[in-house]
């Protein structure tokens, strides 16, 4: 079932209000991308059941293998892939079927081994990209193309990282958030300017947390919540966004009702839902639970069948855009989807409310 409404999925990033001008002159469209195999598919937002893609981004050209997490630019229409290849790929998220990259940054000068998040910084023009196997977060133009240099590079012992994957770019208040994946499972939090063997402003470590495997972290601005996959244990947990130590988790979605084996990338939908792409062959499946959802609950949408073509979805994105002038997640946000001719101004969840000018 398609439920038409506006907004599916949360960027990952929260632009200024500046951009808002640059999203008006974008086309309008409700994708939802998800990697799979070596393919990325598209689908409609809010597509579920036994659905068949729309279309997909797959075959020699497109240069991927095994995409693991994605990104998108949404004033530029472009779609940012990271995978198995020590490379970041950059794709027109308009043009489906088997293309080239309009970018591609790969070589030696990269640094780059194993990458395994890519977050896109539309207000500074450029792009993070977490590498697993060199414990560094290496940051490019946002235009970079080939082997050139990272602007900056955040590694060293100080940094703790020790298998950093999917993390997430606070830009109120100027953060970078990177979760730890192996033997010292933390979520650590950096100024977004660090570089070098610069110690994390705060972490959240050690036996309360339950932190485990966590996979990637997304804020939840709105509730003032940091939203952690937990690739092992599966689950998702909640935490305070100023958390710091041995903090335990403020609530858990867990349970076989969930549908949860082993969740991956999260997304946040404007209307309180988080999206999870989930990394298993057998029954692979793209969920979506609400945000208030605790416990052993099933979720409110389930793609998941042959039909889809889904293979150990990690990463899920969509092209659902927001901008929010306040720098919150609702006050003063503009909300743009496939199924409204214009940007669309909410108020506390109340379209056209006080704030909206």
């Amino acid at each position: 079932m398609r439920r038409h409404r506006p907004g599916f999925l949360l960027a990952l990033l929260h632009a200024p209000a500046c951009l808002a001008a640059l999203l008006l002159a974008a086309p309008l469209a409700a994708d939802t991308f998800v990697t799979s195999g070596d393919k990325i598919l598209v689908f409609y937002n809010f597509d579920s059941g036994d659905h068949v893609p729309k279309g997909e981004i797959s075959g020699a050209l497109t240069g991927l293998d095994t995409p693991v997490a994605l990104a998108l630019d949404l004033p530029h229409r472009e779609l940012w892939v990271v995978g198995l290849d020590p490379a970041v790929l950059v794709f027109d998220m308009d043009v489906m079927g088997n293309v080239a990259p309009l970018r591609k940054i790969e070589g030696a000068a990269t640094g780059l081994a194993s990458p395994r998040g890519v977050l896109v910084d539309l207000v500074h023009d450029e792009v993070f990209v977490t590498d697993f196997a060199t414990n560094s977060v290496r940051v490019f133009a946002r235009t970079a193309d080939g082997d050139v240099a990272p602007l900056r590079t955040l590694a060293g012992t100080l940094t703790g990282f020790n298998g950093p994957v999917l993390g997430f770019l606070d830009l109120v208040h100027d953060e970078l958030v990177v979760p730890n994946y192996t033997a010292a499972p933390r979520i650590a939090f950096f100024a977004r300017t660090a570089s070098g063997d610069t110690a994390p402003l705060r972490t959240i470590q050690g036996n309360l947390t339950g932190l485990g495997n966590p996979r990637s972290t997304i804020v939840n601005l709105q509730t003032d919540r940091i939203i952690v996959s937990e690739y092992d244990q599966w689950a998702v947990r909640v935490y305070p966004r100023t958390a710091s130590g041995n903090t335990p988790f403020g609530s858990e979605l867990a349970g076989a009702l969930t549908e949860l084996q082993n969740p991956y990338q999260v997304v946040l939908t404007d209307f309180g839902e988080a999206v999870i792409g989930t990394d298993t062959a057998v029954n692979a499946r793209v969920v979506m639970h609400s945000l208030t959802s605790t416990g052993n609950t099933a979720p409110t949408l389930v793609l998941s069948g042959p039909a889809t073509l889904l293979a150990s979805p990690t990463g899920v994105t969509s092209d659902f855009a927001r901008e929010c002038a306040s720098g919150n997640s609702v006050d003063g946000c503009l909300f743009r989807d496939n199924f409204e001719s214009s940007l669309l101004c909410y108020w506390s969840g109340v379209q056209g409310g006080p704030g909206c000018v």
